[in-house]
């Protein structure tokens, strides 16, 4: 059955927007779509205006267009005004911290972070003041949400975040992590290697650099086991490389290879260079490009169903199981087999039971029922 847009288009697409000139506009309608599925129309508006060809595409396309921009650059504003209050409080009680992901991409002003809209900011704080942080930030507005004692103990035991807090009068949502990747996996790296890469923006905002930006959004993608956004992930790390001088390849490897994260780092390459055409040094291509293993194949056949759109209009043959057996990889390479077995009939059976019982059947009542109040003497926080 012919496809209404293929992920190849839209790939060119990206490298070059003047393609779009020549899409009809039931070709267009399907494009927006897609686009709209990945969260990627807001990118594709900017890159398709830096090349001078916005204009040129009928103007109900513009419209879409123009409008996620429009939302993507209000968010970019709300990022900087919430990471204004966050340095606040994270430099006061915690001795290493930084940001991560989008909020990274956007506060650095990289390419990363064009038209990137995300629904939390996570910042990364070292584990020492964790928990110092997390009070001053509840004190401060941000609350944590009803959990049951199960989903409570999952976190901070198992994971390498806490529960999200939701500040109680913005809306906004923080992920405070003390690593990269859950230490009951026993792949955690020592923070350490990573803390040596934190660059300061001119706002004395702490990230990383860009290597181990797109180290850790590799890790991100091709470790866990949610890859929902996985089109919009390897475009970030391909706007990322982009960015790349020679020496932050060679940092980007080394990196990879201190904190045991090369697999990751070569799918990472193997996609931007297979798909989007981003040139690594030859050191790299070579070091990569030597005839794959069976293992190897077997990942990029699995792992082309994690970058590649995944609205229906796209999905190809066994993208489902593919999926599937990404999602069981990712739980296995976060937790030890015992953990994950006890983890997975523990959510099986809670499932079953908040099924017939109701959601907040394991919710204790007095934090189910909790709502956030206004502050008596006002908002807490300034409102944006």
């Amino acid at each position: 059955m012919n496809k209404p847009v293929l992920a190849s288009e839209l790939i060119e697409l990206f490298l070059d927007p003047q393609v779009g000139l020549g899409f009809t506009e039931s070709k267009w309608s399907h494009v927006i779509t897609v686009l709209r599925h990945e969260k990627l129309l807001a990118r594709f508006g900017f890159i398709a205006k830096e090349a001078g060809v916005l204009r040129g595409y009928p103007e109900c396309i513009q419209r879409h267009y123009l409008s996620a921009m429009a939302l993507a650059e209000r968010h970019r504003k709300q990022v900087f005004s919430e990471v204004q209050e966050l340095q606040k409080i994270c430099t006061a009680k915690a001795k290493t911290w930084l940001l991560l992901k989008g909020a990274a991409y956007t506060i650095t002003n990289s390419k990363a972070g064009l038209g990137r809209v995300y629904n939390d900011i996570d910042v990364l704080v070292d584990k020492i003041h964790l928990a110092q942080t997390e009070q001053y930030m509840q004190l401060s507005g941000w609350l944590p949400q009803a959990q049951s004692s199960y989903d409570e103990t999952y976190y901070r035991a198992w994971t390498h975040e806490i529960p999200p807090l939701v500040h109680g009068h913005r809306g906004t949502v923080v992920d405070l992590h003390h690593n990269i990747v859950p230490p009951v996996s026993g792949r955690a790296p020592d923070m350490s290697a990573l803390y040596q890469h934190i660059e300061m923006t001119a706002e004395a905002v702490p990230t990383l650099s860009k290597p181990a930006l797109a180290l850790h959004s590799a890790i991100h993608l091709f470790f866990n086991e949610e890859c929902q956004y996985g089109f919009r992930d390897i475009t970030d790390i391909v706007l990322l490389f982009e960015e790349f001088n020679e020496a932050q390849w060679s940092t980007f490897i080394a990196l990879a290879t201190e904190t045991d994260f090369i697999i990751e780092a070569e799918l990472a390459v193997h996609f931007a260079h297979k798909l989007f055409q981003v040139q690594p040094p030859k050191t790299i291509l070579e070091r990569f490009k030597s005839e794959p293993s069976a293992i190897q194949k077997f990942r990029y056949w699995l792992f082309a169903a994690a970058v590649l759109p995944k609205h229906p209009f796209l999905v190809q043959s066994f993208t489902d199981t593919k999926l599937w057996c990404i999602m069981l990889r990712g739980h296995y390479l976060k937790m030890p087999i015992k953990t994950l077995c006890y983890h997975l009939i523990m959510k099986t059976y809670r499932g079953c039971v908040e099924s017939i019982a109701g959601k907040h059947f394991f919710t204790p009542q007095d934090v189910a029922t909790q709502r956030v109040q206004p502050h008596p003497n006002g908002p807490i926080e300034k409102d944006y």
